[in-house]
């Protein structure tokens, strides 16, 4: 696999393909990084809070007693 995360100075770009590839299909994606991970990241937080909000539990008396914990 090839990542390279480029800032293109015209509307053309050479892509060196390695020699393992040649003759396979391969996909070749181009995108905005800012916009795509903007949105990425939204959607992800949207997720997890729905995922986290849907979990509610209650530990204001929750106790801990790293001693017992530790016994053997």
């Amino acid at each position: 696999m090839i990542r390279q995360i480029i800032t293109p100075t015209s509307n053309t770009y050479t892509l060196t393909i390695p020699n393992e590839l040649v003759g396979k299909q391969i996909e070749v994606l181009v995108f905005e990084l800012e916009t795509s991970k903007h949105t990425v990241v939204t959607n992800e937080i949207a997720e997890l809070d729905n995922f986290y909000n849907a979990i509610k539990l209650d530990f204001s008396d929750f106790k801990f007693d790293r001693d017992a914990a530790n016994e053997r």
